[in-house]
């Protein structure tokens, strides 16, 4: 179900309705709550315990018939007598009426409080002999508000006190002699209480129906939708049972208000078993049930037409099984909720609490009709508005409470997804991002964001340009540019430098957003750190260019040496051969030294490619790093101060030659970025989470930019003048840290100096000796 926040009016709806239907029960209560046959004060009297009774299945009887007949009237009892329905169209249902003592000196008004009457005829003992009134819906005129939906007859005290009365009364619905006397003014506030608390129950149940369908259609819900029906089909029964419909709906329609009352209540039933089959998955669970039902549904639902067809034609035959039809119905429902409860224990007994009080309420309805000797009350008789009234408040609060539940658990099942992928995405290495149109970050999640300090509320283009390196500004202008113009962009390269100081290589992608109309709405993208690709990567093409040159000068050496082995030999025997003649002696003897400083030369070459070629002892890297830096000190100039923080720890076994190399090469660089006067700073620390010895050589030099940053390791590339350096120095110092299988860093910017990071790891892969290393 979709999640639905709107419960709160039809908390207040449903409130309403079971106030207003239990007004509706108890106002036929309230409104004869002085009823006293025998008390000459009194303004109401109930005559049903009363009255004397006789069912005519004819309809021959007449008045002087009946007044010579005394013994044909079935004596009062103290119940109110009840015949069950009409048995055929000409029956006659009369009533002999034993007027109490009452006040003569104002009006009174006798009421038979059953809306299904057709007529009635009142006879009273006059002077002259019997006095005659006709009561007839269809002839009292619309704006005699005594005449309006039963029967009611106004009489004088004078005339009817201590008098017998005859009440001869036609029907198509019950005959029960709900019988009331009561002063003009008791009757008309009754019956105005009776007509606003009717309207108020109709427009409170058209408020549901419609509060249900929204719903309904809103979260598509085949549970709403069918209690919707239902409700349309209770309000359609109700104004046509209390004679609404043809009293104020459409006025005069006595014919349809008929129709409609006995098929809408027929239609109730199936309605019922339709949604009670849906909302308790009785399909799913019990299949057979749930098909006996729907066919005892359209069964019931082929009653009601049939009960239109015959109102129509003016037979009386479904009428008579009706109440019966609607007893089995309620039994049969109530069955297959306590058969549910096995299935789906928790909405089986939501629906047998919640639909209790109308299954109640319907029973007692029925049961007036079906047992006629039950003696019937107003409240038995207005039991099922209360109960139907009493089963939407409960039922509609539990789908309330349902709906609140469902939402809550849909908003945190939401709120975990979100949290999961943000959990997600905080623990990738990458970032996503979001900007509006106007390129301001509206959402962003992933730790890679730190790198340019990306926060919601930021410009994404300005705070690139302001993290960029300055020979990476480009780059961050053209992605600007790419926002800008709204264009999808990918895998475009930034160097960053984050907060914290740090260089990082950053990826961005992304593609515009564009809404259901067409309007630009900003970007979505990624952002990943490639720092360690990257690094990697120049790595792995560092390794390959200095095994590239170790094989060019592995060749050149070979090439060259086999051909100055023989210009070398044969020279010094020349040489020998010349000893005496000075100018010869002396031209070989520089054929010879140019010959030694060209093996010189090779050897250096090859020397720069594979380094330390000569054994060399081994020592702890902080004993050769103290020796290393001791040897080179003096070497330097005055204006260059050295500074040196090493850590206590000594670390493995080096060769010390090659630590001699890094140190000598590494503080040369530094001598030149500084011109021969500025601050060089030597410090080992060591990582406490790698336990990894880093050795950092830093300089407050010139710094390098992205580019010479870039290029540093690569062999023979230098910044210095052509007879200032040969740009091997770096690549040698790369390759043997390499070959300690430990990692080299450089951090530097233009104007800000430049840092050499060494990570020594806890496992050193070098070898303690390279001896044999070609």
């Amino acid at each position: 179900m979709r999640s639905w926040s709107g419960t709160a009016p039809l908390r207040r709806c449903l409130a309403a309705l079971l106030l207003v239907g239990c007004w509706l029960a108890i106002s036929p209560i309230t409104a004869h709550a002085e009823t006293n046959p025998s008390g000459q004060g009194s303004d109401t009297f109930f005559l049903g315990p009363s009255v004397d009774h006789l069912l005519d299945p004819t309809g021959a009887l007449g008045i002087d018939d009946l007044a010579k007949r005394d013994d044909l009237f079935t004596r009062a009892d103290g119940h109110t007598p009840n015949r069950g329905v009409s048995p055929s169209p000409q029956a006659a249902f009369w009533l002999r009426v034993h007027v109490p003592a009452l006040a003569t000196d104002r009006d009174w008004v006798l009421s038979l409080d059953e809306t299904r009457i057709v007529r009635a005829i009142l006879y009273r003992q006059g002077s002259e002999g019997w006095v005659s009134q006709e009561w007839s819906l269809r002839h009292q005129g619309a704006a005699d508000r005594s005449s309006l939906s039963y029967p009611n007859f106004r009489l004088r005290g004078e005339d009817i006190a201590d008098q017998v009365l005859h009440l001869r009364i036609e029907t198509t619905s019950s005959m029960r002699a709900m019988l009331w006397l009561e002063s003009e003014h008791a009757f008309l506030e009754g019956h105005d209480q009776q007509t606003f608390a009717s309207g108020i129950l109709v427009g409170v149940l058209m408020g549901l129906l419609v509060y249900l369908l929204a719903i309904g259609l809103a979260l598509l819900d085949g549970s709403l939708l069918r209690l919707s029906i239902l409700v349309l089909i209770f309000v359609v029964y109700f104004i046509s049972d209390r004679a609404l419909l043809e009293t104020l709906v459409v006025p005069g329609a006595f014919g349809l208000s008929r129709a409609v009352s006995l098929s809408s209540s027929l239609l109730i039933f199936p309605a019922w078993l339709w949604f009670e089959i849906h909302y308790l998955k009785l399909r799913t669970y019990l299949p057979r049930a749930a098909t006996a039902g729907t066919i005892i549904a359209l069964a019931v639902a082929a009653c009601a037409i049939e009960a239109t067809i015959e109102n129509i034609l003016g037979i009386r035959v479904m009428r008579l099984y009706s109440s019966y039809i609607g007893l089995g119905s309620l039994a049969f429902g109530l069955g297959l909720a306590v058969l549910a409860v096995r299935y789906k224990r928790r909405d089986a007994l939501i629906f047998i609490l919640s639909w209790s009080p109308a299954i109640i309420g319907g029973f007692a309805r029925l049961s007036l009709d079906a047992f006629p000797k039950l003696g019937p009350t107003r409240l038995l008789a207005n039991a099922v508005y209360f109960g139907v009234a009493l089963s939407l408040f409960v039922f509609g609060i539990m789908t309330s409470l349902d709906l609140q539940a469902r939402e809550r658990r849909l908003r945190a099942k939401a709120e975990a997804s979100e949290s999961r992928f943000r959990s997600f995405a905080d623990s990738a290495s990458d970032t996503f991002w979001e900007t509006d149109r106007a390129g301001r970050i509206i959402s962003i999640t992933g730790s890679s964001g730190d790198v340019a300090d990306l926060k919601v509320g930021a410009e994404l283009s300005a705070r690139l340009q302001a993290h960029s390196v300055e020979a990476e500004r480009p780059s961050a202008t053209l992605l600007g540019e790419y926002l800008a113009q709204r264009r999808p962009f990918r895998s475009v390269l930034l160097s960053l430098r984050a907060t914290s100081g740090a260089l990082h290589y950053a990826s961005f992608s992304g593609t515009p957003v564009i809404g259901e109309n067409g309007e630009y709405l900003g970007h979505r993208g990624v952002l990943s750190d490639v720092t360690e690709e990257t690094v990697l990567r120049e790595r792995q093409i560092q390794q390959q260019k200095m095994a590239a040159l170790g094989q060019l000068a592995g060749g050149i050496a070979h090439e060259i040496n086999n051909l100055l082995h023989p210009i070398l030999n044969l020279s010094r025997r020349v040489r020998e051969h010349l000893y005496g003649q000075d100018e010869l002696y002396y031209q070989m003897g520089l054929v010879v030294d140019a010959t030694m400083q060209a093996r010189e030369i090779v050897a250096n070459v090859l020397t720069s490619a594979r380094p330390s070629l000569q054994a060399s002892p081994t020592l702890p890297f902080r004993e050769a790093l103290v020796r290393s830096i001791e040897s080179v000190h003096p070497l330097l100039p005055a204006s260059v101060t050295l500074q040196v923080d090493l850590c206590g720890d000594k670390g493995l076994s080096v060769p010390a030659g090659e630590v001699l190399q890094i140190v000598s090469n590494l503080i040369s660089n530094a001598v030149h970025a500084v011109h021969g006067a500025g601050t060089i700073t030597i410090t080992t620390t060591m990582d406490k989470e790698t336990r990894a010895l880093i050795l950092s050589i830093a300089d407050d030099g010139e710094g390098m930019d992205a580019e010479t940053r870039r290029k540093a390791l690569e062999p023979f590339f230098t910044t210095k003048a052509p007879s200032g350096g040969t740009g091997l120095g770096l690549p040698l110092v790369y390759g043997i840290v390499s070959g300690w299988g430990a990692s080299i860093d450089i951090v530097s910017e233009r104007g800000q100096g430049t840092t050499i990071a060494i990570r020594i790891p806890p496992t050193l892969q070098a070898k303690e000796t390279r001896h044999g290393r070609s």
